[in-house]
């Protein structure tokens, strides 16, 4: 399995193409990706889908460009469906950036979502948004604007929530495993070097 990461949109968010075996998933185009056909192209693969950590404008942004050559159905949490034509709940207006899209998004389910040849566990972790989740694929864990290194995404946005947030970071907390952590803005990291020196997981 390989991990791609390309920085889209108007604030840099981690896009991520994951490859496997002639297959690929997008996780949360924040704006147009330009070279995604060049990749799939040169690791031979299918776009299978796009999964969404959580629906703001900043990882939505590049949605309706990727269908237009690509229709592939859109995961995302089912309480966050109506975040894409609304730009308050996006939150695209607050920055300035009105952003809404009209798709028909597919539901993620959970504890596991098979997409395609992709089997996801799925960790609902509200906090940032209502329905931010977080994806552990094999030893990766995208962590959307749930964890970032050294830090957590903002909770003073619309139906972001600190108790909930807490919460969500002490469930990641108590996992076993060193996954790798891909997080939706920043660097990578790993999942015990959070625990060790993220005071939010304190």
């Amino acid at each position: 399995m390989k991990v791609i990461t390309r920085m889209l949109g108007p604030i840099d968010t981690n896009c991520y193409v994951v490859i496997n075996e002639g297959h690929a998933l997008v996780i949360d185009p924040g704006g147009p990706f330009d070279e995604l056909d060049s990749i799939l192209k040169t690791e031979n693969a299918g776009l299978d889908a796009i999964v969404l950590t959580h629906a703001h404008f900043d990882h939505i942004g590049g949605i309706p460009s990727i269908l237009e050559k690509h229709p592939v159905p859109v995961y995302v949490h089912s309480s966050e469906f109506d975040f894409f034509e609304d730009d308050k709940l996006n939150v695209s207006s607050y920055f300035g950036r009105p952003f809404r899209c009209t798709i028909s998004p597919t539901a993620l389910t959970l504890p596991k979502c098979k997409i395609g040849s992709f089997e996801l566990e799925v960790l609902h972790t509200p906090g940032h948004t209502r329905g931010s989740c977080v994806f552990l694929i094999d030893q990766y864990m995208f962590s959307g604007d749930t964890l970032f290194m050294g830090s957590c995404g903002r909770v003073d946005m619309p139906t972001g929530s600190y108790s909930q947030m807490n919460e969500s970071l002490h469930r990641l907390k108590k996992l076993y495993i060193n996954y790798i952590v891909y997080p939706g803005h920043g660097p990578a990291s790993t999942l015990e070097h959070e625990k060790q020196w993220n005071s939010f997981m304190e």
